[in-house]
């Protein structure tokens, strides 16, 4: 499978599922790792224009300890817009040429608003991606891929329909994590353990699945109806 991970910001997707995408990778399969955003704003002290290279060549080295490859919109922090028919056609063009099976992003929920925004552009370019008459570049998908929803946030608003076992996996997860360091520093300044924070989810995720560590998602249902498992 082509499987195209998208996140609002450099950084999420190694939180919400670096672990599943370590074991699709193992199988054989091709991951792409998507920022909409390039994270200028994402730190106290960084100015935007040093934070945007900053954050771009940490996701880039974070892919390559994965196995996967990186590519962002390059879109400024809280710009994210899903009705913007510039970022769509983007989107749709970067759908287009990865030809994923598999697509993996935010849900609705979310306390950042570049979530959320994301999570809309997604849905509007896959629809985009598979009609004739919308020209890119690229030529049209022709199937809808299937789409899963990460859990990106400790809420309890997000309830998952399907878990992954990352026990195997979750060095490598942790291990990418530490290229994002503008990213530990944020989170040292605000009193928290970036590694503690995503080793606690994920280990609350375990027990509801009964193994050590777990990553949660949830299929859209609007589109998808499986009759097999396409997560590891």
């Amino acid at each position: 499978m082509n499987i195209l991970a998208i996140g609002a910001q450099p950084g999420i997707i190694e939180a919400g599922c670096f672990g599943t995408l370590a074991r699709l990778i193992e199988q054989g399969h091709q991951v792409v790792i998507c920022s909409i955003t390039n994270g200028n704003l994402g730190h106290s002290d960084v100015q935007p224009v040093d934070l945007r290279i900053r954050r771009m060549t940490e996701a880039s080295k974070a892919a390559h300890i994965l196995g996967g490859s990186y590519c962002t919109l390059d879109i400024d922090e809280l710009e994210v817009n899903p009705y913007d028919k510039n970022q769509q056609m983007q989107l749709t063009e970067l759908m287009r040429n990865t030809k994923p099976d598999l697509i993996i992003t935010h849900s609705d929920i979310g306390s950042h608003p570049d979530f959320v925004a994301t999570h809309h552009l997604v849905n509007t370019s896959i629809v985009q991606a598979t009609m004739p008459l919308i020209a890119t570049k690229a030529q049209v998908l022709e199937s809808t891929p299937i789409l899963y929803y990460m859990e990106t946030e400790v809420t309890s608003s997000f309830v998952p329909t399907e878990y992954v076992d990352v026990t195997n996996q979750f060095s490598k997860k942790m291990e990418a994590l530490t290229s994002h360091t503008s990213q530990v520093e944020v989170f040292k300044e605000g009193g928290l353990n970036l590694f503690r924070h995503v080793e606690a989810l994920a280990e609350f995720r375990g027990l509801q699945s009964g193994v050590y560590y777990a990553e949660a998602f949830a299929i859209d249902k609007k589109r998808s109806s499986l009759t097999k498992r396409v997560l590891p």
